[in-house]
């Protein structure tokens, strides 16, 4: 499952040249010392909006 990690320094990752505080989402085991993990948001409790059949 892909989690979302911001950017702490200059990074080239698959080929692309990111910036600090940009957001790439990542299949990965371990981030390392350039990325911070996202903690993923929560979803709402409550009553949920669902489409018309």
């Amino acid at each position: 499952m892909a989690k979302a990690y911001r950017v702490l320094e200059r990074a080239f990752i698959n080929g692309r040249l990111y910036e600090p505080g940009e957001v790439v989402e990542l299949e990965i085991d371990s981030s390392g010392a350039h990325l911070q993990e996202i903690p993923a948001k929560p979803e709402p409790k409550g009553k949920r909006e669902l489409p018309d059949a």
